[in-house]
Formats: structure tokens, C-alpha cells, sequence
């Protein structure tokens, strides 16, 4: 039966949302027993003062005590209130009845009834007064005679003072914890199960494709939300992450069919990565959230953060050797220290995820290298163990061992069917290299080149064996001359404004493609032949050339030039 549970969670799509925390909690978590608040059969323990005429197995906690000795109090009442008054006050039927309806209006907690000083007036509370507490749920005590305001207010921040001592003694007992971590002594499985423990909490660590990498039994309905793919959806997405990127606190609300999950989230790693992100569940108390989870967080941070940022430099420093200074044997070292191997690796995949124009500040560039850090790791989590992924100069690098095409564009097409799921609305090209190369270096080139091809041509997934005669201009190194033969043979349209040189472009590279028929062009483009006969002449005149295509030597240089706009 869980494991079906787990099924159904996952199959639908759940109503997420959430909100951050910032000094204080809104009302909602408030409610939740904070501050070492007093639950009301607590105060049922009580016997010598307290007698229960109803109580609900469901209650709201007492946050605070008011007395009231006034008929008109509504404006006062605050929510979580104990109140307390005497029956001498409401002594009829119409006014306990008015009183718990503006009682239950405001959200207090519960009412306590005095009989009142005056022992020879038969004060009570009547039946119809507590029909209406059970309508609503709404709690009714009954105070002894013979005790007094102040004795009921004084027990009562007794049992305050008791919990803070309790609370007290599980924070020294997770700080304890916390160092048996630091100093080598507990395992992080067991320090979340032992803080899980002491708290009553759940808690779990989620790796940067918001997978749990703990291996602590959680409750079952937690597990399920937690695998379920709106749950990553929503927590992949744009507005979380960058959240999480600031170190801002969340709580997580899922609503199920019969109940609302709340979970408090925060990133542990204190940087743009957001590489892990620690989870708790349960009942979410304000004194855990400020206390545990902060010193928890600091103690997790100190372990993983170097870490993260040396292997960070460790792939620039491989990437760099191998892309830039050719140096295979020096790369190879570096990703060994990673427990990775260039070995009988022979091909290479670029993939550009085409954010940069987007994101411009820095805050919106520091999202731009998460988004990207968790591409990589869950392309990691997909691809053969002896294939990998990485990251160069704001490109994915992807390093395969086979090196057929049919191969490479069956992993790219997976690959992006992958990401779309968690990703949808973002936007890539893949840049595939040749099958006929086996050298890293070159094949960077070469996916560098059909990835800039793809940008220009618009297919998702470029291979550069498909890109014809283009290839013979990959080596960026040695590229002046044909950059400067592509500058001068298109200089007179270089000069106009984009979008009309993007339209005589377009016309001329087509009307060269038909073999000069004004009627195919016009066909091609969807326009009419006369329009494609002032365009041609617009370029004519721009050129102040009137041979300019009856010269097979001049059309050439057009048709190879405007050929080239695919690559420059």
C-alpha cells in the first residue's frame, strides 16, 4: 500500500506554492504551537482548577491570556487566545452564545468560565452554550470556585517554562550532535536521523536535482511528495532557485486531498550553486526553524563548501588544458582528481542553453551559473557511467566514447527530452561533433562550430558532419582572411539598418539559391515576384554594380559570402 501511495504522488500534478520567511512568521505557522505555547489538554492536567465541559480532539494553541470583563471586546481580540471571564458577565443564554460567536470569529482558543464571586447567585452555563461550542469545535471550561485569575495565569506560564526547559535541552543536545559531525565522529545520515529524533522532525538533504541523497526512512507521504515530479518541477524552477541563491528561507505548502503539507526549505551551500538543500518536515516550530536549522545549515556548510569550490576549479583548470593549450596529459590529471578519465573518450557535445541575453545583473548571472551547474548534474545522472559532463566558457561539455552519429544524436535528442521535462520553457541547441574526429580538441572545435551553424540555421541538434562546405572554416584560429572576405563582399548591405539588411539578405541568399528566377524567389519567400525585383535592384544599386549578377566570378563571391552569414 505505500509504495502505491508513492505511485498516485507521483502521477499527478500537486498544488504547490510557497512563501519566504523573513523575521517573523505569518499567521498561519504562528498557530503552530510557537514559542513554547501551551496546547489546552495540558492544561486539563490541571484538575484542581480546570474541569472540561468540551473539549475537540483538535485545538489551537493558547499564545496568550486575556481577561474579559467587558460585554464589547471584539476590537481586542488578537487570535490564540485563552480567555477568561466570569459567568456573572454573560449570565444568559443570548450572551454566552453571542460571545462564543465572536470568539470563534476571531480565532481564539478556547474560554474559561468562572462562577463568579457571588456564591448565593445561581450563575451557569447553559446547555444550549455548549451545543454551540460542539457545533464548531470550539473549547469550554469551567474554572473551580475557589480559584483566582491570577493562580490560573501563574500555572499556566509554569507549563510555558517547562517546555522551555525542554526545548532548551534538545538545542544542547543537537549542538552536541553537530560537533560529533564536525569532528569525524557521526555520519550526516545519522546526525539527521538523531536530530530527527530529538526534535520530532524530518529531516532530508536534496542534491542540486532536488533528489534526496539522504538515506534516512522519512515518512512515506513525505517520500512520495518529495519523488513526485511537480515537486522538482516546482522546485527547479526559477523563482525558488533564486531564492534559495539569496539564502532566504521558504516554507513549501503542498495540498493534498486531504490535508496541507508544510515544509521549510533552505539552501546549505551559502552560494550561487545551491548544491544541496536541506528539508524539514513536520510540525514546523519557529524555535527549530531559528535555532536548529541555522547552526544545522553552518556545521553542513563547513563540510561541503570547500569542497564544492576546488572541484569548481579543478574542471576550469582541466577544460582549460585540454580547449586552450592542448595539453591532453595535464587535463587528464585534473579530471582524475575528480575520479573522471579522458580515456577512449573521442567525441564531444556542446550545449547552449541561450540565457545570457536574458540575464544581464549579477544577481540574474549568478542564477544563469546554477541553472546551468544543475543541468550538468542531472545530465551526470543520465548518461553511461563511462561518459560525463562539464562545463567550459558557458557551454555544457558533454564527453562520449562512441563516436557513430546516429549514436550522438540518439544521447542528444534524450538528453533534451530530459531537460525540457524539468525545464520546459527553456530554450537550447546542441552542437554535435564530426564522427571522423577522435582528438578532444578538434572536436570542441567542431561542436563549437555547428553549435554557432545551429544558431543561425534553427535546428535544436547540429551535427557537424551535416553542415557541408561550411566545415572547411572551423579553425577559429586562422580565420582573418575569411572574415575579411566576408566583410568586404557584403560591406554595402553591412550598411543598413539590421532589419532591412536582414531582408535583402535573405532575398539575395534565395534569389542566388533559384538560379536568378525572380518567379521561384518570389515563390520561396511567399511574396510577389515584383517585390523580389525592387529588392534585387535595391541591391544592385547598393553595390553601384549593374553586372553584378550576370558576372559568374561576382555572383560566386555573393552566393560563397552570403553562405558564410551562416557561420560569422
Amino acid at each position: 500500500m505505500k509504495n502505491t501511495k508513492a505511485k498516485i504522488l507521483r502521477g499527478i500534478n500537486l498544488k504547490i506554492s510557497h512563501y519566504i520567511i523573513d523575521e517573523q512568521y505569518p499567521k498561519n505557522i504562528e498557530k503552530i504551537n510557537l514559542n513554547y505555547k501551551i496546547n489546552i489538554k495540558e492544561i486539563l492536567q490541571i484538575h484542581s482548577i480546570f474541569q472540561g465541559l468540551f473539549i475537540p480532539e483538535e485545538t489551537i494553541p493558547i499564545e496568550r491570556i486575556t481577561v474579559i470583563e467587558l460585554k464589547d471586546f471584539s476590537s481586542w481580540i488578537k487570535g490564540g487566545e485563552f480567555v477568561l471571564t466570569t459567568l456573572e458577565n454573560f449570565s444568559t443564554e443570548e450572551l454566552q452564545i453571542k460571545l462564543l460567536k465572536e470568539l470563534i470569529e476571531g480565532g481564539v482558543s478556547c474560554i474559561g468560565f468562572h462562577p463568579g464571586n457571588k456564591i448565593n447567585e445561581n450563575f451557569k452555563i447553559f446547555p444550549e452554550t455548549i451545543n454551540y461550542a460542539k457545533k464548531f469545535n470550539f473549547p469550554i471550561l469551567e474554572l473551580a470556585p475557589t480559584s483566582t485569575y491570577a493562580e490560573v495565569i501563574e500555572l499556566i506560564f509554569g507549563l510555558e517554562m517547562k517546555k522551555y526547559d525542554s526545548k532548551v535541552n534538545i538545542l544542547n543536545n543537537v549542538n552536541k550532535l553537530l560537533f560529533q559531525y564536525l569532528s569525524q565522529n557521526l555520519s550526516e545520515h545519522k546526525l539527521l536521523e538523531n536530530v530527527g529524533e530529538l526534535t520530532g522532525l524530518q529531516l532530508v538533504i536534496l542534491d542540486a536535482n532536488m533528489t534526496p541523497i539522504s538515506q534516512y526512512q522519512i515518512d512515506q507521504t513525505y517520500k512520495a511528495i518529495i519523488k513526485s515530479s511537480s515537486f522538482k518541477k516546482y522546485m527547479n524552477s526559477e523563482g525558488i532557485i533564486k531564492t534559495l541563491i539569496n539564502e532566504r528561507k521558504i516554507i513549501i505548502e503542498v495540498l493534498l486531498e486531504t490535508k496541507k503539507v508544510d515544509m521549510f526549505a533552505q539552501s546549505i551551500s551559502g552560494s550561487k550553486y545551491v548544491d544541496q538543500i536541506l528539508v524539514v518536515m513536520g510540525n514546523l516550530n519557529q524555535t527549530i526553524i531559528d535555532r536548529v536549522t541555522k547552526t544545522m545549515i553552518s556545521a553542513l556548510n563547513i563540510k561541503k563548501n570547500q569542497a564544492l569550490e576546488n572541484r569548481f576549479r579543478i574542471i576550469d583548470e582541466a577544460n582549460n588544458y585540454l580547449f586552450e593549450e592542448k595539453n591532453i596529459p595535464a587535463a587528464e590529471l585534473s579530471y582524475a582528481n575528480m575520479n573522471q578519465t579522458l580515456k577512449k573518450k573521442s567525441s564531444i557535445i556542446l550545449v547552449d542553453i541561450n540565457a545570457e541575453m536574458k540575464y544581464q545583473n549579477s544577481k540574474e548571472l549568478d542564477y544563469l551559473d546554477n541553472l546551468k551547474f544543475r543541468i550538468v548534474k542531472q545530465l551526470n545522472t543520465k548518461l553511461d557511467d563511462e561518459n560525463f559532463s562539464s562545463w567550459y566558457n558557458d557551454l555544457i561539455v558533454i564527453f562520449l566514447t562512441r563516436n557513430s552519429n546516429s549514436h550522438k544524436k540518439y544521447i542528444a535528442e534524450n538528453l533534451l527530452s530530459n531537460i525540457k521535462s524539468t525545464y520546459p520553457t527553456l530554450d537550447m541547441q546542441f552542437g554535435v561533433s564530426s564522427s571522423y574526429t577522435s582528438d578532444l580538441y578538434k572536436a570542441y572545435k567542431e561542436a563549437l562550430f555547428a553549435l554557432k551553424y545551429d544558431k543561425k540555421n534553427e535546428p535544436q541538434i547540429q551535427l557537424f558532419d551535416d553542415i557541408g562546405f561550411h566545415k572547411i572554416f572551423t579553425d577559429f584560429d586562422n580565420d582573418y582572411y575569411i572574415k575579411q572576405f566576408y566583410d568586404t563582399a557584403l560591406s554595402p548591405l553591412h550598411t543598413l539598418k539590421i532589419e532591412k539588411q536582414v531582408e535583402l539578405m535573405k532575398t539575395l541568399e534565395v534569389f542566388l539559391d533559384q538560379n536568378l528566377s525572380f518567379k521561384d524567389t518570389a515563390n520561396h519567400l511567399f511574396v510577389h515576384p515584383n517585390t523580389v525585383r525592387y529588392r534585387i535592384q535595391s541591391i544592385k544599386e547598393l553595390y553601384k554594380d549593374d553586372n553584378l549578377f550576370s558576372d559568374p566570378d561576382k555572383r560566386f563571391n555573393l552566393l560563397f559570402a552570403v553562405k558564410l552569414s551562416s557561420v560569422f
